[in-house]
């Protein structure tokens, strides 16, 4: 089972960009020049952003090392930084929520919990980025141990209450079984590490 929570791209509900591909053009005129912020350098949030930029051909823009989503939502409220990238839950619960507005979620289709936010494949960008979670166990876990902790996984999966729940709180739950599950990882470790790279960190 695969539980993601994409990040979106947030700004002041003031900055006079109202879409997507206008944030976008607005970039490019301005290389360098937005404050991008969402957690520490190096966190996911910032891979997620470095991702975005690097995927949408914008160049990247300085990040902003905050200690914690809330912080980089209030400092974006506060008008000291141009861009937050966080998760949609992130961003909406927080006392500076209705301060920003979502723009976009870095994701191939619109999030369930707040559909009005047009996805990045909307603009023809193809990049799922965020936060993913899994079940693993030790290696050498036996194979009737695999089977019966997959069974028991698959049969919380089909019922309804998990994934309206989880729906609701703004993730996406898929199935994928072990070796989905492992070549997703080796994807993404790749992505990640180029990511880190692109930054500078790596």
């Amino acid at each position: 089972m695969l539980a993601t929570d994409p990040a979106g791209i947030h700004l002041r509900a003031s900055d006079q960009v109202k879409t997507y591909r206008d944030l976008v053009a607005d970039l490019k005129a301005r290389p360098g020049q937005r404050r991008i912020s969402g957690s520490g350098r190096g966190a996911i949030r910032h891979l997620a952003a470095t991702r975005w930029q690097q995927t949408a051909g914008i160049g990247l823009h300085p990040w902003v090392a905050a200690t914690s989503p809330r912080e980089a939502i209030a400092e974006l409220a506060a008008g000291d930084t141009d861009i937050v990238v966080c998760s949609l839950p992130e961003a909406r619960g927080t006392s500076q929520g209705r301060a920003v507005k979502t723009i976009a979620v870095m994701n191939s289709h619109r999030s369930i919990a707040y559909p009005a936010v047009p996805a990045l494949s909307e603009a023809g960008v193809r990049l799922d980025a965020g936060w993913w979670r899994g079940i693993a166990g030790p290696p050498g876990l036996s194979s009737a141990a695999r089977t019966q902790l997959a069974g028991a996984v698959s049969r919380a999966y089909v019922k309804s209450a998990l994934s309206s729940e989880a729906h609701a709180r703004g993730f996406s739950i898929a199935w994928a079984d072990g070796r989905a599950f492992g070549r997703f990882m080796a994807r993404e470790d790749e992505a990640m590490g180029a990511a880190l790279r692109a930054a500078g960190i790596g």
